[in-house]
């Protein structure tokens, strides 16, 4: 099954080095991420990528698209466009789910105990840096981490109902310091994290998103 989102870069054109990540999650997936011991499945997201203007966009869109492609899977160019007097560039990108650490420059990475499954963003350190000091080079900016956002959509696409357990995000466009959301068949949650995800990040390779009640 493919579903999910994220990755990073600038330009000269790109203001503040930010990149928001919106990924979509099957509560399949993790479920059968948790149980699979051969290849990863993956996850299909999109990429958003701030750049200075419209024009600035088409003019370097496939220089952008060109390093992405260096460093994650099936970059689909999705176009330009304006999000609330903000002009991005969005991608269409994969990202592996697993219960092992794949060595992805980005992946979901999924654990189980007898009470929850667990679900985490995980960086590769030594590629995110490849990819800085690429952008650095050719374009004179810095990636900064702490300025992007990640944003998840859960989907329950199993037969019974799920509890998902959620910190610091807007949930359904609420904010939600700590608590959970009951997840009926073929119900969803929106889910923005706060910056404390974003910043954790700039500091570390990991960072935990929700925990899903068994």
């Amino acid at each position: 099954m493919n579903k999910f989102i994220f990755i990073l870069l600038s330009i000269l054109t790109i203001t503040g080095c930010r990149m928001d990540t919106s990924v979509e999650l099957y509560l399949g997936d993790v479920l059968d991420a948790v149980r699979q011991d051969g290849s990863p499945l993956t996850s299909t997201g999109r990429l958003s990528i701030h750049v200075i203007s419209s024009d600035d966009c088409e003019k370097n869109k496939f220089e952008i698209i060109k390093i992405v492609s260096k460093y994650i899977d099936n970059v689909v160019d999705q176009g330009c466009k304006a999000i609330e007097m903000s002009d991005f560039l969005e991608l269409s990108v994969d990202y592996p789910i697993s219960k092992r650490n794949e060595g992805s420059l980005i992946q979901l990475l999924v654990s189980s105990d007898e009470n929850s499954y667990s679900v985490d963003y995980v960086m590769n350190r030594g590629k995110f840096d490849s990819l800085n000091s690429e952008v650095s080079r050719i374009f004179s900016e810095d990636i900064e981490i702490d300025k992007s956002s990640i944003s998840l959509t859960v989907i329950n696409d199993l037969k019974r109902s799920y509890t998902i357990n959620i910190s610091s995000a807007f949930v359904d466009g609420k904010p939600v310091i700590m608590g959970h959301k009951s997840l009926k068949k073929r119900g969803s949650v929106d889910m923005v994290f706060s910056d404390v995800h974003s910043s954790k990040l700039s500091s570390s390779d990991r960072v935990h998103l929700v925990s899903i009640e068994k």
